[in-house]
């Protein structure tokens, strides 16, 4: 019987190799896995109940357990697509606070990992970590977008250029507003620790807002 499985654990083993060699890890790469996964758990379990009625009640208590742990996870996950976009309340925030007449920076990854000002009005120019151009910039304000951070998170480090990007934020700016819903549920939280995909923080990405010390954009009247 446990030769039966080397098949499949080889192919789990193969795949994890495969997509560990990747450095743009997404959460959909995993679904080829669910069907072989699937199978080794259930072999277990089927193990367990074999063993006698003792194995029996554990194979249903830990399958009830993993199902009930996976429908919790995934409302803790989903729960947040039913409230307001973080991008959406930063938007809200900076259209209230940022004079429309200077261009507003946004660092993140991707495009869609930002508050989209430009359609509130703004010129919106995207930096991603380029030092020079945070330093060039009229705007006293930044946000800056969990995209970007989750890159480099645990690793700067490595990426003297980006460190230098975050060291001279911390030096020169203040942060001012942040902006993120909560992923709590019970006793489970979907984003607690590190996020390992970027697709994972899609639909909630934490935005926060920097204003560049002594600057004087409290007192810009704005448009």
């Amino acid at each position: 019987r446990g030769r039966a499985l080397l098949p499949i654990w080889a192919l789990l083993a193969a795949y994890w190799f495969l997509v560990s060699e990747d450095n743009t890890r997404l959460m959909r790469y995993m679904v080829p896995l669910l069907p072989v996964t699937a199978l080794a758990v259930a072999g277990l379990l089927n193990e367990l109940r074999r063993t006698g009625a003792a194995g029996g009640v554990a194979a249903v208590s830990a399958a009830g357990l993993m199902a009930g742990y996976a429908f919790l996870f995934t409302a803790s996950y989903v729960r947040v697509m039913t409230e307001e976009d973080p991008r959406v309340q930063a938007s809200r925030w900076i259209a209230g606070h940022a004079p429309r007449n200077q261009p507003f920076l946004v660092s993140t990854a991707h495009y869609s990992g930002a508050p989209q000002v430009q359609l509130w009005g703004y010129q919106k120019i995207e930096i991603q970590t380029d030092l020079a151009k945070l330093r060039a910039a009229e705007s006293p304000y930044v946000a800056v977008s969990e995209y970007v951070t989750q890159k480099y998170d645990g690793a700067l480090s490595r990426y003297p250029d980006v460190k230098a990007f975050f060291d001279y934020v911390g030096a020169n700016y203040t942060e001012v507003a942040r902006f993120e819903n909560s992923q709590r549920l019970w006793f489970i939280d979907s984003k607690e620790g590190k996020t390992a995909t970027l697709d994972w923080i899609y639909p909630n990405p934490r935005i926060t807002i920097f204003r560049r010390r002594g600057s004087l954009a409290d007192s810009v009247k704005r448009d």
